[in-house]
């Protein structure tokens, strides 16, 4: 019993001495506050955080964590936030990892996702030295966890691991750890640093080799091709110049036939057949030649995949089936030279996969297959597409080549051939293999073809099981002999579904309708479309909105609709009866209540941006006409509203916009109780440029001034909010009448305004409190409260915040509160760690209302929130809290609190 004793003692010793790292023979979890002994460096920038679910920016950094892929569970990441700045460091260091006779292999999981993500870093510390990484990985490496891995030679004497975060440009870099294992043993006997599937972010190319007996090499890029007009723009990977790609550089002294030669590591026979997938870019006037090879037994055989010429700017899939290799195997990339140096070839983004390549899955086609990527006809509609290469066989109708390669008899294309035994109105549907339900919104894209007098109409359709349902995107009429681009969007959570391609045929012959090279992406359409539209020419970027809360869709129309009593006669574009504009039927099958919703394109974020549009509701039985705002797939409140007849006439309505996140706008029509209630819209103009006020006014009566403050006038927010407002409320007293439409910016009176609402709060039925700040009459911040069951002081918390343009203030973590310090009166903040005036306090808003002290008696560290006239309203610049000491935040003119009241 006493040996036993003794020796359990030993070993919690050695375990206390670091002899012994708990860590080896179990992964390292993150799932206990110890975090398994590992240390903050103490010579870096700032520490490394222990996190669970979401960290606290958007668009940045893991959901969940890698151990349990739950909220619950725990992970270490870097928080890229204000104050920390490019470059800025944060090294995590493990317990000392004895000398082995024998190699040992680290296993980790890592999260890079932001668009401003810097580097991770990992290396093995000797004596105090760090020496130079034995892993690094650099920039976005997508929205999900991924594995890496290094040896620990043997023999490496007493060794700490580091995991050493870097800052990157911007808050949008937060980088994750999870799950560090160490066991005995090499990672990847024999082929140490080796893939198959490469990105060619990494300095070795995975192993990829150039050939010695070829002309010249690949070369590693990002960005643009040195040669104008040829050669990508962006990387595959992550579609920005900071990522990589290799290849051909067709310059001089290159010369016609050149060929050059790119090796794959040795691989092993795959056990079943697999699939290599890669992406290629062939864009310019002298484009060659891409083969690739299967090389065994030294031999390079046949190519199992070539292409040819000029393939437009666009990245490309590649693929072909690995099977019947019996040995070990090389994938070889071949570029040859063409004509000139407008030839670069580019490759990206290698996979292999461990499925076949059936692309009974896929969306993506270009149709140079002959099985045309498992499309399918549909077999309850009139006739068929055709596959075709070259023009179509009637003249003046479809195009003379296909999209891909735009060159004569080159290239495959689908179409509808509308000579007889056409009729008008047959249909010919092309139908998708099933996708599965998406995780998140996709954009499908396609090229379309509709030259000729007498075109009909192409429908887009989202079909589920055997659901056709509406068609989401239409064109009708003769739209030029040209390509030109299409796209839907999916949203996310959709459900399975299939993509229907509907072909109508016209009144004669000349009605052939192409489409050609579909392809589907992660997250939505955004394309810098502007969502202006005069529905001259269909929906533009604007959709018929999908899901639960849209019952029927919107029309284009012209002239009268069914109910010619309720409806427009003209449009407004041009103010005649063959101009269009856009509306809803409300006549049967509809009923009261129904909804129909349109929805623009994805939006940039804006601090301010103005929505017009023209209007027409006139009838007995008119509805609702209503605007709102999606931000990642979540409705906000109605922000404009009208109901009932507006008369028989045009009317101008406008909003103003502000979102720290990209948006959509919904314009939503509700149906009236009765058949004469049609709705129309026309002339949508999104103005990026400036804010507005609303038209009319009444449609967003809801919302009621109750408070205008302006900065630098010397009175105190905290006092004026207090004090009791006179019995006769006119602006000439400092008060604004709860009645009257005030316009923020055509005050004339320099003091505070408040409304007797304040004094009236608990009798006011106050539902929601919005605060805004202005700067130079652009909104740069907002909030929005709950606020039922509230006073007119504990309105403001965080447990009733409901929504702000920032895009890191969140609930918890946060305080808000009125405070009165020896240095300065405060009296609205967003805070965390302290007030402005700790140095190392970060913020989003305060309302400063006055140097609360003299001069001489408070810190030095309150000098830099010092003004020459108060009250100061300081909020945080690019929609996320900063560290106020730096200065970071910007200085606002006007504060603005409205209510809506049930």
């Amino acid at each position: 019993m006493a040996i036993f004793l003794l020796m359990k003692l030993i070993g919690i010793i050695l375990v206390l001495l670091n002899f012994v790292d708990p860590c080896v023979s179990t992964p390292c979890t993150f799932e206990n506050s110890n975090i398994c002994g590992y240390k903050q460096d103490q010579k870096d920038d700032f520490d490394w955080t222990r996190s669970t679910g979401e960290t606290p920016s958007t668009d940045t950094g893991p959901e969940h964590d890698h151990t349990k892929k739950s909220d619950t569970g725990y992970y270490m990441h870097i928080e890229a936030s204000s104050p920390r700045l490019q470059g800025d460091k944060a090294r995590l260091v493990s317990l000392e990892q004895s000398s082995s006779s024998a190699n040992r292999c680290v296993k980790f999981w890592y999260h890079m996702y932001g668009q401003d993500t810097g580097t991770l870093n990992v290396y093995l510390q000797t004596n105090g030295i760090l020496g130079k990484p034995v892993w690094r990985k650099t920039g976005e490496q997508g929205n999900t966890w991924r594995l890496g891995e290094f040896d620990i030679p043997a023999k490496s004497g007493r060794v700490w691991l580091v995991f050493e975060g870097v800052r990157g440009l911007g808050y949008l870099g937060d980088i994750a750890l999870d799950d560090v294992d160490i066991k005995k043993g090499s990672c990847s006997p024999g082929n140490k640093n080796k893939s198959l599937s490469c990105d060619f972010e990494s300095f070795n190319i995975c192993g990829y080799t150039e050939d010695k007996t070829d002309d010249f090499d690949w070369t590693r890029t990002s960005g643009t091709t040195p040669s104008p007009s040829t050669g990508p723009a962006n990387d595959h990977t992550f579609g920005s110049f900071k990522g990589h790609y290799l290849h051909i550089e067709a310059s001089n002294p290159r010369q016609l036939g050149h060929t050059a030669r790119l090796i794959s590591p040795s691989m092993s026979r795959p056990r079943d057949e697999g699939c290599l997938q890669f992406w290629y870019h062939m864009y310019g006037s002298h484009i060659g030649t891409l083969n690739v090879y299967v090389k065994s037994n030294g031999r390079l055989g046949r190519a199992v995949l070539t292409k040819k010429g000029d393939k437009g700017k666009g990245w490309i899939r590649g693929e072909f089936p690995l099977t019947k290799i019996s040995q070990n195997f090389q994938i070889v990339f071949e570029g040859i030279r063409g004509a000139g140096y407008q030839g670069d070839i580019a490759i990206d983004d290698v996979k292999l996969m461990s499925d076949s390549c059936a692309r009974r899955n896929s969306v993506n086609c270009d149709f140079e297959s002959s099985d045309i990527c498992q499309f399918e006809q549909d077999s309850s509609d009139d006739f068929d597409w055709t596959r075709q290469t070259g023009e179509t066989s009637s003249v003046d109708t479809g195009p003379e080549n296909d999209h891909t390669y735009k060159m004569e008899n080159k290239g495959f294309f689908m179409f509808i051939e509308t000579s007889s035994p056409r009729v008008t109105g047959d249909i010919a549907r092309l139908m998708t293999p099933e996708q599965p339900s998406p995780s998140s919104d996709l954009c499908v894209q396609f090229w379309y073809h509709m030259f000729g007098q007498t075109i009909s109409k192409l429908n887009v359709y989202l079909k589920q099981k055997k659901n056709l349902g509406n068609s989401i995107w239409s064109k009708a009429g003769d739209q030029g002999k040209k390509w030109l681009l299409g796209e839907i969007e999916v949203p996310a959570n959709f459900g399975r579904f299939h993509i229907v391609f509907e072909g109508v045929v016209g009144s004669d012959y000349h009605g052939d309708i192409a489409i050609d090279d579909i392809h589907m992406k992660q997250g939505g359409c955004y394309s810098g479309k502007s969502g202006n539209c005069t529905f001259e020419s269909g929906l533009c970027s604007w959709t018929n909105a999908l899901g639960s809360n849209d019952d029927f869709d919107w029309s284009v129309g012209k002239g009268g609709t069914q109910r010619k009593d309720a409806s427009p006669f003209v449009d407004h574009t041009y103010q005649n009866k063959t101009g269009k504009y856009l509306y809803t039927e409300c006549s049967s099958p509809q009923s009261s209540g129904n909804v129909a919703s349109i929805r623009s394109t994805r939006l940039a974020p804006t601090n301010g941006t103005c929505v017009g549009f023209w209007y027409h509701m006139d009838g007995d039985h008119i509805g609702k006409l209503s605007v709102s705002v999606d931000v990642k797939g979540s409705r906000s409140p109605v922000i404009w509203k009208l109901k009932g007849r507006q008369g028989h006439k045009w009317n101008l309505g406008q909003i103003s916009i502000a979102s720290a996140l990209h948006y959509r706008l919904l314009i939503n029509v509700t149906c009236g109780k009765g058949l004469k209630g049609d709705i129309g819209i026309d002339d949508v103009i999104v103005d990026h440029t400036q804010s507005c006020s609303v038209l009319p006014k009444k449609a967003v009566k809801e919302w009621h001034l109750i408070f205008l403050g302006k900065s630098g006038n010397g009175d105190s927010i905290y006092d004026k909010w207090r004090k009791q407002t006179p019995s006769i409320c006119t602006i000439s007293k400092n008060c604004l009448p709860e009645n009257e439409e005030i316009s923020i910016f055509n005050v004339k009176s320099e003091h505070h305004l408040k409304s007797p609402i304040i004094d009236n709060w608990a009798t006011s039925n106050i539902k929601q409190i919005k605060l805004e700040l202005y700067k130079k009459k652009v909104l740069v911040m907002s909030m929005i409260f709950d606020g039922t069951n509230t006073n007119n002081i504990n309105w403001f918390s965080s447990k009733n915040l409901i929504n702000s343009s920032f895009d890191d203030l969140y609930g918890d973590g946060c305080f808000f509160k009125y405070q009165l310090n020896s240095w300065y009166a405060y009296s609205f903040m967003t805070f965390q760690d302290g007030h402005p005036c700790d140095s190392y306090a970060k913020g989003w808003f305060a309302v400063i209302d006055k140097e609360y002290s003299s001069s001489s008696s408070y810190p030095s560290t309150c000098l830099h929130m010092k003004q020459q006239q108060y009250p100061v309203f300081a909020y945080a610049e690019y929609n996320h809290k900063t560290r106020w000491f730096d200065k970071s935040y910007g200085l606002a003119d006007t504060l603005v609190i409205m209510v809506k009241r049930t």
